[in-house]
């Protein structure tokens, strides 16, 4: 399947917003360390 050119950064702001709620479940969990389990 072709992209365009505008997928990359929306993708990559999705990406963020994932990695981003995964460093929070980590955080509220008291580990500095993200694991699969954070990404729900």
């Amino acid at each position: 399947m072709s992209t365009s050119a505008n997928v990359a950064p929306a993708l990559s702001d999705t990406i963020r917003n994932l990695c981003d709620q995964a460093v929070e479940n980590a955080k509220a969990d008291r580990r500095k360390t993200v694991m699969d389990r954070d990404f729900s």
